[in-house]
């Protein structure tokens, strides 16, 4: 009796044990359970915070390239732009600027045969000219109460005056020698205040008339000299066609007379218009031509010889008459 007691306490005790040991081994797996669903969730909860992060840089990454290339888009844009406006500035037609023409100075003495020509044409026209020296009392600015007088004359030519100074002599052109000589001959019966006029010939004829030095000359530029009234560029454009440049002077308060200067590229072209205008005439006037000379003892022709201000209105002047 006591012996099944003891037996069946120890079977009880056997039956608890083992019965606390399953206990505890379904906590032990239902602890591993709930373990193992928290890492599975938190495994979970990292892949999406790491989704997240890859879509925002795949954003961040996205916004920066299309910055990028919207960049380069309105670059290319721009410099596109630049270059059709330097084409569009290239394509545009250079305005030529006459007065960038500018031929070499040289000097050149006339060979004789062209002295001998430029001495006939001046002394034809010579033959044709007086000298004419007014009365003391007389002071003149303008030829507005020779022409009067003289009716007959083609031109009138006064030497270049300041603003406030007077004339003292003048030159009287006719059509003919005979009608110079006759009003050489009738001029001093004028008389002002009761004094006369003189009168000489112009050239070999005149009283005072010295053999000239030889001269100088530009080879490329001549003197048009005794232009009509009413002539313009485009008259003397016709009438030079290989010039390189015309410098054309209507007459005024300062110029004795209407001139050009004919400016060509080389001296056999500027020879070949010299020898081509003998007897010239322009709207119906004979004009005379000739190598623009040098004054003495400088380097400058006389179309160079102005004072900068001068040469300053003189080139503008020019330059309107040459358009």
């Amino acid at each position: 009796m006591g012996e099944n007691q003891i037996n069946m306490s120890a079977n009880k005790q056997l039956e608890n044990k083992k019965t606390n040991m399953k206990k505890k081994k379904k906590r032990v797996q239902s602890k591993n359970q709930i373990m193992k669903v928290q890492g599975k969730n938190k495994a979970k909860v990292n892949v999406c915070k790491k989704n997240e992060k890859t879509s925002t840089i795949k954003k961040v990454n996205s916004l920066q390239e299309a910055e990028k290339n919207e960049t380069e888009e309105q670059s290319g844009i721009d410099s596109k732009e630049n270059m059709d406006q330097d084409t569009q500035k290239s394509r545009k037609p250079v305005k030529r600027n006459k007065r960038n023409f500018k031929p070499a100075p040289e000097k050149m003495e006339l060979t004789p045969l062209l002295d001998q020509e430029t001495e006939g044409r001046t002394s034809h026209r010579d033959e044709r000219t007086l000298y004419v020296r007014f009365p003391p009392s007389l002071t003149l600015q303008d030829k507005s109460f020779l022409e009067p007088l003289v009716p007959s004359a083609v031109d009138i030519r006064f030497p270049r005056l300041s603003a406030t100074s007077t004339a003292k002599y003048c030159y009287i052109e006719f059509e003919t020698e005979e009608e110079a000589t006759r009003i050489k001959e009738s001029l001093p019966n004028i008389r002002i205040k009761g004094e006369a006029f003189y009168a000489d010939y112009v050239g070999k004829r005149s009283k005072i008339y010295s053999e000239k030095e030889p001269r100088i000359v530009d080879p490329v530029r001549l003197y048009v000299g005794g232009l009509p009234a009413g002539i313009e560029a485009s008259h003397l454009k016709a009438t030079f066609p290989t010039a390189a440049r015309i410098l054309y002077k209507k007459a005024s308060r300062r110029v004795i007379s209407s001139h050009a200067y004919i400016i060509f590229a080389t001296h056999k072209d500027a020879l070949r218009a010299f020898e081509s205008s003998s007897d010239l005439k322009i709207l119906g006037k004979e004009v005379i031509v000739m190598f623009a000379t040098y004054k003495k003892n400088t380097d400058k022709n006389e179309e160079q010889s102005t004072t900068p201000a001068k040469k300053q209105k003189t080139e503008v002047e020019m330059e309107e008459g040459s358009e």
